[in-house]
């Protein structure tokens, strides 16, 4: 498949409930190079994503599978800097926090807004 229609592809996905699309770079039979495309979602999504990936893409089949997901239960809560305000996610493990990180996206539009690089923003953020 042509490299350029992956990201028209992906956003296509992620608009119809993908939570999470990615490619491999793999070695297929007879040795010969290519892409897995990989695309993780909900059971009820599973009928409408398919028919994107086989009307959309080069493929003539797909494999799927179950798969299980363990996640940190999650707060998010509002942190002001000087360059405005910015999520922080934070992840605990039995009740005890165990990480935090600033939102992309609000690191983003921050970066933009100010015109500054965006790791600047991600610094000024944890140092809060």
């Amino acid at each position: 498949m042509n490299p350029e229609l992956y990201e028209y592809v992906s956003t296509k996905l992620f608009k119809a409930g993908a939570s999470d699309v990615f490619y491999t770079s793999i070695f297929m039979k007879k040795s010969r190079p290519g892409i897995k495309f990989s695309v993780l979602c909900k059971s009820d999504k599973l009928e409408k994503l398919k028919k994107i990936v086989l009307t959309e893409t080069t493929t003539f089949g797909l494999r799927t599978f179950r798969v299980n997901k363990t996640e940190l239960e999650r707060t998010f809560e509002k942190k002001q800097t000087k360059f405005g305000e910015i999520t922080i996610k934070s992840g605990f493990l039995n009740g005890k926090k165990i990480k935090e990180k600033p939102e992309y996206e609000d690191c983003k539009t921050m970066a933009e807004k100010n015109n500054i690089s965006i790791n600047k923003i991600y610094d000024i953020t944890i140092k809060y």
